[in-house]
């Protein structure tokens, strides 16, 4: 099937937020509404420090005919950032606690694992374009036989900044 999504995010410091919005549209019709936000804190990295490590966790929500998704992946996003160059690879490992409830039956829960891994290139002026592939690999508890779920996104962002000054 296909997706869009939209996504908003703020930072001050080493903190930032986002919240984001989606419509996914499976083979087959069933279209739905996706809705997710996450938080993240840099540890390590920023300035002339290439590399960064930053915890983070996320929600997203789904509610598909009369059953109801809730996913919260926790994880630690790692990146390189060059100075002066505008390629900027990461790898985020995380952990991934997936509830299932309606449509008449018990509530489920599951644990995943999961990997994203992908590079920003960022021009001048705040414009910029992404890519990103993302496996994950199914619990037990979803589907007996574990496949990888496999999803390939890219996109374009334009990040702004506001004087801080005093």
């Amino acid at each position: 099937g296909s997706a869009w999504a939209l996504t908003g995010g703020f930072g001050s410091g080493p903190f930032s937020v986002t919240a984001s919005y989606g419509r996914r549209s499976p083979d087959g019709g069933g279209d739905f509404n996706t809705y997710g936000g996450t938080v993240s804190f840099r540890l390590l990295g920023g300035g002339l420090l290439p590399v960064s490590v930053a915890p983070q966790i996320g929600v997203g929500y789904a509610k598909v005919g009369g059953f109801t998704d809730v996913e919260i992946p926790i994880g630690v996003g790692f990146a390189v950032s060059m100075p002066l160059f505008p390629i900027k690879p990461w790898i985020a490992p995380r952990v991934q606690l997936s509830r299932f409830s309606g449509g008449g039956v018990p509530s489920a829960n599951a644990t995943s694992y999961g990997v994203s891994v992908g590079a920003n290139f960022n021009l001048l002026l705040g414009l910029g374009f992404h890519a990103a592939v993302d496996m994950l690999k199914l619990s037990k508890d979803l589907d007996p036989l574990q496949p990888t779920v496999t999803t390939i996104g890219v996109g374009a962002h334009f990040n702004f900044h506001l004087p801080m000054g005093m």
